[in-house]
Order: C-alpha cells, then structure tokens, then sequence
C-alpha cells in the first residue's frame, strides 16, 4: 500500500513539474542549420590520404637500395649477372667501370622475388577485401 501511495506521490510530482515546464519550438531555419553541419561533417570524414607517404616510399626505395648496393659486394656465385651495358657515346663519364662490377647475390634476388611476389598478392588481395567490404 505504502509504495502505491509513493507512486502517486511521483506521479502528481511529474504531472505538476511538466506543466509547468514551457513547451520549445526549434527556430526558423533549424533544418537548413542542421543539415549544413551534418555536410561539413561528412567532407571532413572523406578527406583521404595515402597509406604511404613520399618520404616513406623514399625511404623504402632508399632501404632497397642500399641492400641492393652491399650484396653487390659479395664473393658469391649469381645466378643473375647484369648485362653488359655500352656507354661509349658518352665519352666524359665512366659508366661502364660502375656496371662490370654489380652482381646480385642468388640470397638477395630470392628474397627480393619472394617480397615482391608477397607485396603484389597483399596489393590484390587486400584491394579485393575492401573493394568487397566498402560495397
């Protein structure tokens, strides 16, 4: 019985308060407001950049390099031999002494094979994901 009356307590409580509380209207052009930030909004969300930037790329084909240049050192036995390249119409630089030099160890051009193959079926694999994903 006691909660019954408490109930009717609250509710005579509610009724009063809610009356007594003025009744809002949104403005004028409440709806052209609203949808000029939900744009805003959505031109901020689209905004892309690259996974990878300049400076990565440069770093990374920097990396490729220098691995590339300190396995050319190498004693070992290749499998790959640079071609013999002709830069006798170029008579003021020494190009040709550069390339007789560079080999490319059979360590260094499995590992490079095997990232590039990797990398190209991560490319085609992960386009196909989100291409999928994003439909």
């Amino acid at each position: 019985m006691e909660n019954h009356n408490l109930q009717k307590e609250i509710d005579a409580f509610a009724s009063k308060y809610i009356k007594e509380i003025e009744i809002e209207s949104p403005s004028l052009n409440f709806t052209a407001t609203l949808m000029k930030k939900i744009e805003a909004n959505q031109k901020k969300v689209l905004n892309q950049e690259p996974l990878i930037s300049k400076k990565g790329w440069f770093g990374i084909f920097s990396v490729i390099f220098i691995v590339l240049l300190f396995s050319s050192k190498t004693k070992e036995n290749s499998v790959f031999e640079m071609p013999k390249l002709n830069f006798s119409f170029i008579p003021s630089l020494k190009i040709n002494q550069i390339f007789e030099t560079l080999s490319i160890s059979n360590t260094t051009l499995i590992a490079f094979l095997l990232f590039g193959g990797m990398l190209l079926f991560q490319l085609f694999y992960l386009k196909n994901y989100f291409d999928k994903r994003f439909e």
